[in-house]
């Protein structure tokens, strides 16, 4: 996670506990609040890691690969 001296590595935080661009990237991927969608079942979840309620708007598209919006 963090450089033991101070040197060019993998890690995502330096010897001197400044984040590296890597860490900025990971604390994007762990999001308070995400919502998922199950195609299977068709039914829209929500997770909040946050210690309080929160209110969550969503929109659902369905584009193409292309990008063209077919409904919303």
């Amino acid at each position: 996670m963090n450089d033991a001296w101070p040197a060019i590595s993998w890690s995502s935080i330096d010897y001197y506990g400044r984040w590296k661009p890597l860490q900025f990237k990971a604390k994007n991927l762990y999001k308070d609040v995400i919502m998922f969608y199950n195609h299977k079942k068709s039914t829209l979840h929500a997770i909040n890691d946050k210690l309080y309620d929160v209110e969550v708007f969503y929109t659902v598209l369905v584009m193409t690969f292309e990008g063209k919006i077919l409904f919303k």
